[in-house]
């Protein structure tokens, strides 16, 4: 754990890197001018930019207020790899002291930032 918080550190203290007199020495073959690209080619860039089919985290609609899934789920793990395992019951979502829940929800599970109140339950050994 000590090895881990010292790179930690190390990456929090890291300093910016200025490159400021580096963006005026660019070649002028790098850069990207949209006067000299075709329009299917901007048309296609715009997609990429901004694409109506893909959804804002401000547009996932009623999702958000439905039944959270992820309340009363339960998580097994173990602490070593010779330990029992443990569980976890997820109680309900984590709220802040204005009573907001915490974190953003994604339909991407890798993307979801929402907190829970957690509890641990006892499993009887099999």
């Amino acid at each position: 754990m000590k090895h881990f918080e010292e790179r930690l550190r190390a990456r929090w203290e890291a300093k910016s890197l200025d490159l400021t007199n580096k963006v005026d020495n660019v070649p002028e073959d790098y850069l990207i001018s949209l006067e000299d690209e075709s329009e299917e080619f901007k048309k296609e860039l715009n997609k990429v930019i901004s694409n109506n089919k893909v959804e804002d985290s401000d547009d996932y609609g009623d999702w958000l207020t439905s039944e959270d899934n992820n309340v009363k789920m339960e998580l097994a793990m173990r602490r070593s790899d010779k330990a029992e395992m443990h569980y976890v019951k997820a109680k309900r979502r984590a709220v802040d002291d204005d009573g907001k829940p915490q974190g953003t929800p994604s339909h991407n599970p890798l993307l979801d930032q929402r907190q829970y109140e957690v509890g641990w339950t006892v499993k009887p050994k099999s």
